[in-house]
């Protein structure tokens, strides 16, 4: 069998036939964390003796689903790796009963479309393992709380988030949003009763004409915000604990090996389970918050 190696240049010509197909690969879009991802797929997948792999790229365009579609179909794969949401709706619909995987998903839980079984390498790392850090960072919190979409939000994610709050002591505030021109009421209704305002992924609270507000007034209030990625950390989080994308490929690359030796995953989601740690010191400052030598030196990238 050839040996495929995965670069970005390799996805962006599209798709690389093996000679017999036992996994593909379907990237929603040539973007370096979904690149990364693929890579780490493909790493386990070649470790456990898969060689023969397929990779697509959408390229963001959701009308070459059915096109791929059509061709994963006629390469009869074991698994389908979808990365990214697109990717995984498009294969749901579209390649019949072959069993997906699908990675870099936000929501999971969330994914539409029938088909085959679905299993999926989530991006959010454990919230057990997120407020273990705030409580590094942050001993004498007390008070956490979320603006969230109940549209948007499954009840068993958000009852995962509430038992890691309370286990770690911490009093659990919640306020719901319909749309974006919900939230300067939520904040002012919010903020002044929380040490810490957590930002889960809800596509309501972080649209991009209010993500910029909710910082801007979290340092008015002197709340600490937990983000779920840098890029809000950059914008003024005080820290953010998200998950190793190649990781996240690799945990998908385990749950698709399992696949393709019949077996069935003994969970059908998995959580990040490798952390990377940002934060930004600048805004620490503001708070009035020491972060302690060792937390910096654990850090991925810090903003000073």
């Amino acid at each position: 069998m050839r040996r495929l190696v995965v670069s970005a240049a390799l996805l962006l010509a599209g798709p690389v036939w093996a000679d017999d197909a036992g996994v593909a690969i379907v990237l929603s879009r040539s973007i370096a964390p979904y690149v990364t991802s693929a890579e780490g797929t493909q790493e386990v997948l070649r470790s456990g003796g898969v060689d023969a792999i397929q990779l697509h790229d959408m390229a963001g365009d959701p009308a070459a689903g059915g096109r791929i579609a059509s061709q994963v179909l006629r390469q009869h794969p074991r698994a389908v790796v979808a990365v990214g949401t697109e990717a995984t709706e498009a294969m749901r619909q579209q390649v019949g009963d072959i069993p997906i995987v699908s990675s870099m998903v936000v929501h999971p839980d969330r994914l539409q479309g029938t088909g085959g079984p679905l299993f999926s390498a989530s991006m959010e790392v454990a919230s057990a393992e997120q407020l273990a850090r705030l409580k590094e960072l942050l001993p004498n919190a007390k008070r956490l709380g979320i603006i969230y979409n109940p549209a948007l939000q499954t009840e068993s994610a958000m009852a995962r988030r509430q038992a890691a709050v309370e286990a770690q002591g911490l009093e659990f505030l919640l306020h719901t949003v319909e749309k974006a021109t919900d939230m300067p009421e939520a904040l002012t209704a919010l903020l002044p009763t929380v040490d810490v305002l957590w930002l889960i992924p809800d596509e309501t609270v972080l649209s991009p004409e209010t993500v910029q507000k909710v910082l801007l007034e979290t340092l008015r209030y002197r709340v600490a915000v937990l983000a779920p990625s840098l890029l809000f950390v950059k914008q003024g989080a005080l820290l953010a604990v998200s998950g190793d994308y190649r990781d996240i490929g690799r945990q998908a690359g385990e749950l698709a090996l399992s696949l393709v030796s019949g077996k069935r995953p003994k969970a059908s989601m998995v959580e990040a389970r490798k952390s990377m740690l940002y934060l930004n010191l600048r805004t620490a400052k503001t708070l009035g918050v020491t972060v302690p030598s060792e937390l910096i030196q654990q850090a991925e990238q810090v903003v000073r």
